[in-house]
């Protein structure tokens, strides 16, 4: 098996993973951004598996609707992050909230 091949292959476990950051919080009880966790991991989910399809023509641009399944999928990331922002309020308050520890230790 080809490298290419197999690089493919690895990027859509690895997208599919991602899905999974946005689908575990929505199954909590209670859950105020279920529909943003949910479509944010059917968008991973989506993106993965053209990854799975692209291991086997081993282009992102062949077949032509390949291309626009990727292109898709970008725009669909893109639409993820604005209303990430959204939700944050502001592009200030997010950047702020990504520069806060995931774990914190309490005194």
């Amino acid at each position: 098996m080809e490298i290419e091949r197999i690089g493919n292959i690895i990027e859509g476990f690895f997208w599919i993973g991602i899905s999974l950051i946005f689908w575990i919080p929505a199954l909590r009880r209670g859950e105020k951004q279920r529909w943003f966790c949910l479509t944010g991991g059917l968008v991973f989910v989506v993106f993965g598996l053209s990854d799975f399809y692209e291991s086997h023509t081993l282009a992102w641009w062949r077949p032509w609707w390949l291309m626009v399944w990727k292109a898709a999928c970008f725009i669909g990331i893109l639409i993820i992050i604005l209303w990430y922002v959204k939700i944050n309020g502001s592009w200030k308050n997010t950047l702020a909230k990504l520069k806060q520890p995931v774990f914190r230790k309490d005194k």
